[in-house]
């Protein structure tokens, strides 16, 4: 996989319907895995950016489908799709302590999600 670096992740797209989210490391020597680690199936457009949470449990991830998902790192299953946004998802992070997800879309909002009850918590309209 040339030009990626250790640990970058990169979107996947298959020719079906439903994008793959993979996340692959490359390798420059036996003790770091060089193949694809995880394929996470679930948004219907391409993702356009993904973000871990601080304690690397959780994966946040903003799509072309006008969703953000949260992905459990360890189970690679999706545990909540917050869906108020009406555009394209462009960005997604977490707060310092893991208690909040920012994301950024093409209507013109940032919106605030609380991680535990997947509720969006305020909006922020430009």
């Amino acid at each position: 996989m040339a030009g990626h670096k250790i640990g970058q992740l990169s979107p996947i797209t298959n020719p079906t319907p439903v994008p793959t989210l993979t996340y692959s490391f490359t390798a420059s020597n036996d003790n770091v895995p060089s193949d694809c680690v995880a394929k996470m199936k679930g948004h219907s457009k391409s993702v356009w950016e993904c973000s871990f949470s601080n304690d690397r449990r959780l994966l946040a991830t903003a799509s072309f489908d006008n969703t953000v998902r949260l992905w459990d790192v360890d189970s690679y299953q999706c545990i909540a799709t917050l869906n108020d946004h009406s555009s394209n998802v462009l960005s997604c992070k977490f707060s310092p302590d893991d208690t909040l997800v920012a994301s950024a879309s093409n209507d013109e909002t940032v919106r605030l999600w609380n991680v535990k009850s997947h509720r969006c918590i305020a909006t922020l309209r430009g």
